[in-house]
Formats: C-alpha cells, structure tokens, sequence
C-alpha cells in the first residue's frame, strides 16, 4: 500500500478533525466569566452604534481566547437581532444560530 492510499480512502486518526481547527465550540466556556463579561463590556458600544475600544487578546495558545470571543460576538449578534426585529413571540421567533 502506498503513502497515500489510506489517506485517499478516508481513514483517519482523528474522529473529529474540525475540534482542532475552532469551527466547533465548547457550549459553555469553564472559567471565562470575567474575559466574558468585560469583552461584552466594550463591545457594548457597537449594539449602540458607537466603534468599540481597541482590545487586545493575549494569552498561551490554546487557552480559549479565540472561542471566547467567537462566543461573545455570536451573543451580541443575537442581541442586535433580538433587539433589530422586536420580541421574540411565538409568531415572531427569534432568528435562529
């Protein structure tokens, strides 16, 4: 069997590649409250329609600060939603993720 020919079949090491690239998040973030809170702090401004203060992220790679502030963007996305389209009723729905 060749190099690639494994590879060519699909066969994996992984069982979910895609944990490894960011295009899955945890559903909670353990221990970011505080990052959580004080990011939603300054992006506050921008459901105002105001520029936001420059942030600057820093940590170790693999720490979270990535899927913290895709967490944190996705929950102002569905506050300007929320807020864009009205209640969120029955007959109204809320958009979805």
């Amino acid at each position: 069997m060749g190099l690639f020919d494994e590879i060519a079949q699909g066969r994996s090491i992984y069982k979910d590649r895609d944990l490894l690239t960011g295009k899955k998040l945890p559903d909670n973030l353990l221990h970011r409250e505080e990052q959580i809170k004080e990011l939603a702090y300054n992006l506050a401004h921008v459901q105002r329609g105001d520029t936001p203060p420059h942030m600057h992220l820093v940590g170790p790679p693999g720490s979270g600060k990535t899927a913290t502030i895709i967490h944190v963007l996705s929950e102002l996305k569905k506050f300007i939603e929320k807020k864009k389209f009205g209640c969120c009723s029955e007959l109204h729905p809320c958009p979805s993720d």
